[in-house]
This record gives structure tokens, C-alpha cells and sequence, in this order.
């Protein structure tokens, strides 16, 4: 990071260390402890003087569930662009405030919110990409089976990943290596397909 990027991490800091949130002094990602098996997220991504923000959840409880070579996903991750009601073209040179502010008022219940899992489960369903709170189809696939497996319903869990790989198949959709998700998924929940 830049001495410039360094100092505009730092005025954050505060605010966010208020709200329970840490970051290493190298890093501009904020963490919260995890509590109940998830840990809140926020990122920085500093280009050319402007600062892409996003936000989101890792599931910690979750990790135990697949080998990484199964390429499971246990987190969600959305552009705070898309949940902050007005334009929010961050500048380094305007310095922290409105930003952390921001953060404050919108990033924060929004991660309150999708803490719960039965609300990921339903944004996850829905058809249509701007509801997932994940970046991508392929983090989408992979996560909403955990999360429902997660919550004891299996069968619901491996038909769900069955239809996947089926419309993976159909559509021709890119998603790398979800035959050795679904395999590993298939082996620890004692699916048949």
C-alpha cells in the first residue's frame, strides 16, 4: 500500500474498530471476530486514486465441510455499490469520512442482516444474479448446497447440486471444477447422482 492508501486506512480504522472490526496494519480488509461460525468482511481495493469497496460474509463453519481441492465456497461477497442507495465514487483524496460513514450507516446492517442463513439461502434461489449475495453463478452453486446441508435438509441439499451440474452441463456454463465439488459434496453427504 501507498503511504496515502496507509493514511486513509487509518481514519477508518476508528469507526470500524467501534464496531468490532480489525485490520493488520499491511492489509485494507477489516475483520470481525467470527461469532456463531461467520466472520464479517471488508475490503478496499485501491486503483489509480479511487476505492472499490466490497463487503461480505465467510462462513466459517462451513469450512470443515469440504476438502479444498473441492473448491467449496464458503463466503459471500457483494459490491457495496450495489447496496448503498447513492453514487458512491470513493476518492482518495477526499479523505475518509464520507466513506466511513458510509460503512457505518449501510455496510453493517446489510452484513447484520446476511448473517442470517436462511436469508443467504433465499436471496441464493432467487433466478436472478443481482439478488445473490455472491460475485459470481460458480461461488452461487457452490455455497447454497453448503448452506442447506448446513441446516440439516441433505436431500433438498443434493438435489440442488444435482440440478446444477445438470444445468452446468445443458447450458454449457463455465464453472470450474464443480464435477469435483459436486463429487466430494456427493461422498461427505452420501448423495446419489
Amino acid at each position: 500500500m501507498t503511504p496515502d492508501e496507509k493514511k486513509f486506512c487509518r481514519g477508518i480504522d476508528g469507526l470500524l474498530k467501534f464496531s468490532g472490526y480489525k485490520r493488520h496494519p499491511a492489509e485494507s480488509c477489516w475483520t470481525s471476530g467470527s461469532y456463531q461460525g461467520i466472520a464479517r468482511k471488508i475490503y478496499l481495493e485501491f486503483s489509480k486514486g479511487f476505492i472499490k469497496v466490497t463487503i461480505g460474509l465467510d462462513f466459517v463453519d462451513l469450512e470443515s465441510y469440504l476438502p479444498p481441492e473441492a473448491v467449496p465456497v464458503t463466503r459471500t461477497l457483494k459490491n457495496f455499490s450495489s447496496i448503498c442507495p447513492h453514487p458512491q465514487n470513493y476518492h482518495i483524496a477526499e479523505r475518509h469520512g464520507r466513506l466511513a460513514l458510509d460503512l457505518f450507516n449501510y455496510a453493517g446492517p446489510f452484513l447484520r442482516k446476511l448473517s442470517d442463513h436462511d436469508l443467504v439461502i433465499k436471496l441464493l434461489k432467487r433466478k436472478s444474479p443481482a439478488s445473490w449475495p455472491t460475485n459470481s453463478y460458480s461461488d452461487r452453486v457452490r455455497l447454497l448446497p453448503l448452506l442447506i446441508a448446513h441446516k440439516g435438509q441433505i436431500e433438498e441439499a443434493c438435489n440442488l447440486v444435482k440440478e446444477f451440474l445438470a444445468e452446468i452441463k445443458t447450458n454449457n456454463k463455465p464453472v470450474p471444477e464443480y464435477e469435483t465439488f459436486a463429487r466430494a459434496f456427493a461422498e461427505r453427504f452420501g448423495c446419489n447422482f
